[in-house]
């Protein structure tokens, strides 16, 4: 008899597995998806004057806040240290808050500020500190930045006199051509430059005081304790290599291997026409 062969099958039970990993990777986001989230962050950022919460560059009245300071800046700085409260509550202490002022955290700078609720001003220090400054927000000065239109500011407004009927507008900014056309300054005449040197140097002549005794000697001077003629500033200069006996007509790299005599054969030197010069004298 043929026997018949049951096969069994067996097959896997998923049940148990809530979420199945299908791939390694996370799937991609729809476009679909990205499109809604970036258009939501841009309208965040588009036409608001307040700037994006996290970006730390929106004290400047000149910075707009972009898709970019979202995707970098994120939420900024949520909570601040514990070393700045506790600074930050040292500083209350000392200066406290008047009334309508009060302090807020700024996500973007990761420090608090102080807001006045009845005029809109802020400041960075209490509005006690002797150093605290008082102005409007980033925020109100961008916005009357933007109210202000490019034409207004190249219009010059004109000014109102006594009467209503007569008005003078300002002086328009001059064009290169009228420049152009203006004569060069003059200047300086030479009698005029004679004029100044000369009352320079009478000014000069005033405040100097000669010497009392121009016939006193310096004590270091040679002249002072020898038979030495007294010199001037330009004795020595002419005949210096007569004295020393150095050759100073050595040129180039000679000049500094010229040879120095030895002090005797200066002093012989001297000596000779020391009596020369008397010899010179005595035939006289």
């Amino acid at each position: 008899p043929e026997s018949i062969q049951n096969e069994e099958i067996i097959a896997e039970d998923y049940d148990d597995i809530e979420d199945p990993a299908q791939y390694d990777f996370e799937p991609v986001k729809k476009p679909q998806d990205n499109f809604w989230s970036e258009s939501l962050k841009r309208r965040i950022t588009e036409g608001n004057n307040l700037g994006y919460k996290g970006c730390p560059n929106k004290y400047n009245i000149f910075h707009r806040c972009t898709l970019f300071c979202i995707n970098n800046w994120g939420d900024g700085i949520v909570t601040p240290s514990e070393e700045y409260l506790r600074r930050k509550e040292k500083l209350l202490k000392r200066y406290p808050l008047p009334k309508y002022w009060s302090e807020v955290f700024d996500e973007g700078c990761g420090s608090h500020y102080y807001w006045n609720s009845q005029d809109d001003t802020v400041s960075w220090l209490p509005p006690t500190h002797p150093k605290s400054h008082i102005s409007k927000s980033a925020a109100a000065l961008r916005r009357e930045l933007d109210e202000v239109s490019p034409e207004d500011d190249l219009e010059f407004p004109p000014v109102q006199l006594q009467t209503d009927t007569e008005m003078i507008p300002l002086p328009q900014p001059e064009s290169d051509y009228v420049k152009s056309q203006m004569p060069p300054p003059k200047k300086t005449k030479s009698r005029d430059l004679e004029k100044a040197i000369k009352a320079k140097s009478e000014r000069r002549s005033r405040g100097y005081k000669p010497p009392k005794d121009l016939d006193v000697i310096d004590p270091m001077d040679p002249a002072s304790y020898s038979d030495i003629p007294r010199g001037t500033w330009a004795s020595g200069l002419d005949h210096e290599d007569k004295k020393s006996g150095v050759d100073t007509t050595a040129p180039g790299s000679l000049f500094q291997m010229r040879p120095y005599p030895s002090p005797g054969a200066i002093l012989r030197n001297k000596k000779a026409q020391e009596s020369g010069n008397s010899d010179d004298s005595d035939e006289e």
